[in-house]
């Protein structure tokens, strides 16, 4: 009995949608009158100055011009002409690039641009001008920092292949005074068939002993401690 409810309302279902796809100009009326009406409620709040920080925010350009709230609008002015004297006042070299833009690829570019949409006015000539050359500017300054980054790690590249190369150099001179000193204490033994190493090479590299184990002259296996250098001066 429920499949026989189920089945009208599925295919009520499948007809809707079927002529929707068949009508994509009235799909598209549908989405445009949903979202100019999600805009009249914005409105609406924006100005009878219910949660409007938020709905008059939610306001798209083209219904600017309708809305009546001042507090909103004096807000937004008060932002674009601070947005604005950051530059051509204040002289900040980065907010200067920033306004001149004129693009969205940089998300900081794309805010201070919108604010600066609610200024109210046309920006003068001297304003663009100041604009203009405050942002070459700091884009040569950009320029000049990062050709000084890229001359700088060329030079710490340099350095850090000398420091490795030394360090090598260093392991290798260590090892030879290792094996030097080990093959001075085997020529000294009264059995040089004896000597065993009791500590490994890198312990001698990093401690600068030689531990060892060999017969003496009664035939009794001995340790003894060579110290082979100073780790600290090696």
């Amino acid at each position: 009995m429920k499949r026989l409810l189920l089945a009208p309302l599925l295919l009520g279902l499948l007809i809707s949608n079927s002529a929707l796809a068949g009508r994509p100009n009235l799909r598209n009326n549908l989405k445009k009158e949903a979202e100019n009406q999600k805009q009249e409620e914005y409105l609406v709040l924006c100005n009878q100055n219910n949660n409007w920080k938020n709905a008059c925010s939610k306001v798209s350009k083209i219904n600017r011009n309708r809305i009546t709230n001042e507090k909103f609008i004096n807000a937004r002015k008060d932002e674009a002409i601070k947005t604005l004297e950051k530059c051509t006042v204040l002289r900040d070299t980065k907010q200067c690039e920033n306004l001149a833009s004129n693009t969205s690829k940089y998300l900081k570019s794309a805010e201070e641009i919108q604010k600066l949409s609610w200024l109210g006015r046309e920006i003068t000539m001297q304003e663009k001008k100041i604009m203009r050359d405050l942002a070459d500017q700091h884009m040569e300054e950009r320029k000049r920092l990062i050709e000084e980054w890229d001359k700088g790690k060329e030079e710490r590249e340099k350095m850090k292949k000398e420091r490795e190369k030394e360090k090598k150099e260093k392991e290798v001179r260590v090892k030879n005074i290792v094996r030097l000193c080990e093959r001075l204490i085997i020529k000294n033994l009264k059995d040089p068939d004896s000597y065993r190493r009791l500590n490994t090479r890198d312990n001698q590299i990093a401690t600068g002993f030689i531990r060892y184990s060999a017969t003496n002259s009664f035939g009794g296996r001995v340790q003894e401690v060579f110290k082979c250098f100073d780790p600290e001066n090696k």
